[in-house]
């Protein structure tokens, strides 16, 4: 175990240097071509040898300076670590809603006398995984301004806009949509797999009310493969999070991410932020970051809930040894 942690954390800086390179390199090769190519811009650019540059960005980044955004030198490390507050308090509330909501829906569906799994659960984890983001978005947009004009007055939900208050609440419920259809679904299935099982027929047999094998012996059995759907949930979670931070105005990382890759509307050039490398770079590796340690905490919450694993992570270790 102690072994898999230490190569599951070697690998977190690796891959975040890889997506932070692949993205400071895109950003600069890409940006004279679209400033060559795109009436719209007034400004041409010839760039350094890229290898030059990125080697001189982390002399620079040795020395505490990690870019700046001009014309108003905004340090870029100050945007991208106020972006990623946002968007991590955005993603931990949704995926909290998913998991107290998904989990609980997920085994009640699952009917005790033969593990079918209830109709209802499928038609709505069916819904609610094939509507996208901006659907919901746009919808609970619509229910909320009518409500603001035609609801009692005096109390207003705000649509879009930054704040740990009030502003939270719609983007955090269609982020929150998706994953929990989806861990409702998973934990549906495997709850009724598990219910097939011999271990809980004997259970069942001896008299053991439902509460008790649902609690003590399936759900327990669950946890590891749940784990791993927790992630791939949060995987999902991630890719609607620029869609979501968009149309809410939310100030985060998927909202700057789409900035940094949507060409300006305009006659010149005039979004600092478009392609900028080190911002671009910084965002990446983020992402990066926030997939490593979630695959890593979840691989270890199943090896945890599943000594099964531990035996063959420990054989596996073994036999690389010999």
């Amino acid at each position: 175990m102690n072994r898999y942690l230490l190569r599951r954390l070697a690998v977190i800086p690796i891959g975040m240097l890889l997506a932070h390179f692949a993205g400071f390199a895109y950003a600069h090769l890409v940006l004279p071509i679209q400033l060559a190519n795109n009436p719209m811009f007034a400004s041409t650019l010839v760039p350094d040898p890229l290898v030059q540059t990125y080697a001189d960005y982390w002399r620079g980044v040795l020395q505490g300076n990690f870019g700046t955004i001009p014309p108003a030198g905004a340090p870029v490390l100050a945007v991208v670590s106020s972006a990623a507050l946002a968007s991590f308090v955005l993603l931990a509330l949704a995926l909290l809603i998913a998991l107290l909501v998904g989990v609980p829906l997920g085994i009640r569906a699952v009917r005790s006398s033969g593990g079918r799994i209830a109709p209802w659960l499928t038609a709505l984890t069916t819904a609610g995984l094939a509507m996208p983001g901006f659907y919901i978005g746009s919808l609970l947009i619509m229910a909320v301004l009518w409500f603001n004009i035609y609801g009692p007055s005096g109390w207003e939900m705000p649509v879009q806009g930054p704040g740990f208050d009030a502003h939270l609440i719609l983007p955090t419920l269609v982020l929150a949509a998706r994953p929990t259809a989806q861990i409702a679904q998973v934990t549906a299935a495997l709850m009724a797999a598990e219910l097939d099982k011999q271990h809980i027929v004997t259970a069942r047999s001896v008299g053991n009310p439902w509460k008790v094998i649902r609690r003590k012996h399936a759900l327990r059995n669950i946890i590891a493969p749940l784990a791993i759907a927790v992630f791939a949930a949060l995987r999902l979670t991630v890719g609607e999070l620029i869609i979501v931070e968009w149309i809410f105005g939310w100030p985060g990382l998927g909202r700057l991410l789409a900035l940094i890759l949507i060409a300006p509307m305009g006659v010149a050039f005039d979004s600092p932020m478009f392609l900028h490398p080190p911002l671009l770079g910084a965002v990446l590796a983020i992402f990066a970051a926030l997939f490593l340690i979630g695959d890593l905490a979840s691989g270890l919450i199943a090896r945890v809930a599943d000594p099964s694993l531990r035996v063959e992570l420990h054989t596996a270790e073994v036999g690389n040894e010999a």
